[in-house]
């Protein structure tokens, strides 16, 4: 049997050449995404401010995907717990597939130190569930718990809720005001506690 050309061998490999290249490009584009992430969410700012050190009981609440769930289980080390409460199918199956200490809940828990919930859509923002997720927050976290509530700045958006009217429906469920935080470029930080 006669053997193939060279080129011919060559052109045979280049699917699994372009496969690898392709691999490598994402990864690297995904590192630099989150890079890009970081600057301007600022994670390690956000959970100092909420207060989250080693060993706490911590939730993310709605989380749409697993950006802040990766940094409060690096947070909270491996005798702290971290809870994905109400996720999106998407981040359940990411959380199966590389978080396995992470605890996906369809409620929020009663025993938490510190809780984070990002607001984000630019989408019109309704009261009606906000003051949903605040009355359970004030009923359901213990005295001295912290909520960390991430927003988008109002000034820039006339249809999503701003920092003052949150404050104001979060003192009604016994969560009062730390501190507004305005490190964040795009977005507000609230910090409450449950009196």
């Amino acid at each position: 049997m006669e053997t193939p050309p060279r080129h011919y061998l060559a052109l045979a490999f280049l699917p699994v050449v372009l496969a690898v290249v392709t691999l490598i490009a994402l990864y690297l584009y995904q590192q630099g995404a989150e890079e890009r992430r970081d600057r301007w969410q600022k994670p390690e700012a956000v959970l100092d401010s909420i207060g989250v050190s080693p060993g706490m009981r911590v939730a993310e609440w709605h989380p749409a995907d697993t950006y802040f769930l990766e940094r409060l289980a690096r947070r909270v080390g491996s005798e702290g717990l971290v809870y994905a409460v109400q996720p999106t199918a998407r981040v359940i199956k990411a959380i199966e597939r590389s978080l396995p200490g992470i605890a996906v809940v369809p409620e929020l828990p009663s025993a938490l130190d510190a809780l984070l919930l990002l607001q984000v859509s630019t989408a019109e923002q309704d009261m009606g569930p906000v003051a949903k997720e605040l009355q359970e927050a004030g009923q359901r976290l213990p005295s001295g718990a912290r909520l960390g509530w991430i927003g988008i700045r109002s000034e820039r958006l006339d249809n999503v809720i701003g920092p003052e009217e949150l404050t104001e429906a979060a003192a009604g469920q016994n969560l009062r005001l730390i501190r507004e935080e305005d490190f964040l470029d795009r977005q507000f930080l609230l910090v409450l506690e449950k009196n």
